[in-house]
């Protein structure tokens, strides 16, 4: 089929009065906009904090996954949910977390319904004009704990089994054995009861002939 080059460079010229995304974006003001959509829409949990663990913004993710609404989570710190660490620890972890070095560690962690779950938690401190700020990052690892659980009985049960069948190959082996035994000595038994059946017959028919009294045979 044949083209017409100048439908193609009308294609590939940029449309008139066309702006750029991002100029637009800047000429209006609204990059704050944008970055407040890209938080609420990231599919993690995640929480900015002040250097003492004080939460103050958390996106829809993180209310989601622990059940609160946006505001009842404004102004707590994480101790008051985690409960695989103190607070003595948690304030630790936060003072050793250096600009632009993620720190990643996992947690568990209670919901609203008191329900415990497992999470994983990256986070990153990074200046701004105020002072610096922290950027937790969360995902949830419950069903994938409870799944790697799940294989870890699984491959426990399939260890205990094999353990089972070479025990039990191990005892049929001692059982042969053994019966084995138990017919080697029967056998020697019924052999040392003939040997003395055959010396008391012997002795009895040379006693017969024995002369009384000359200790001599006729």
């Amino acid at each position: 089929m044949d083209t017409d080059p100048t439908k193609v460079e009308d294609c590939c010229r940029p449309t008139k009065g066309r702006k750029d995304l991002q100029g637009e974006f800047a000429e209006h003001g609204s990059r704050e906009a944008l970055l407040e959509l890209v938080f609420a829409s990231v599919a993690d949990a995640i929480f900015l904090a002040e250097p003492d663990g004080r939460i103050i913004d958390a996106n829809p993710a993180a209310c989601a996954m622990l059940g609160y609404a946006r505001e009842e989570l404004l102004g707590t710190r994480p101790w008051d949910f985690v409960t695989s660490a103190s607070r003595e620890e948690i304030l630790e972890l936060i003072r050793g977390t250096k600009r632009g070095v993620p720190v990643t560690v996992q947690r568990a962690y209670r919901r609203r319904t008191g329900e415990l779950r497992a999470m994983d938690l990256r986070l990153t401190r990074f200046g701004c004009p105020g002072g610096d700020l922290l950027v937790a990052s969360c995902r949830d690892l419950t069903e994938q704990k409870q799944l790697e659980e799940r294989l870890r009985d699984l491959n426990e049960r399939r260890s205990i089994e094999e353990e089972l069948r070479r025990l039990n190959v191990e005892l049929s082996q001692q059982a042969a054995h053994l019966r084995q035994v138990n017919q080697s000595l029967v056998e020697s038994e019924s052999g040392l009861q003939l040997r003395r059946e055959e010396l008391v017959c012997g002795s009895g028919i040379r006693l017969m002939w024995r002369i009384p009294g000359t200790g001599q045979t006729s």
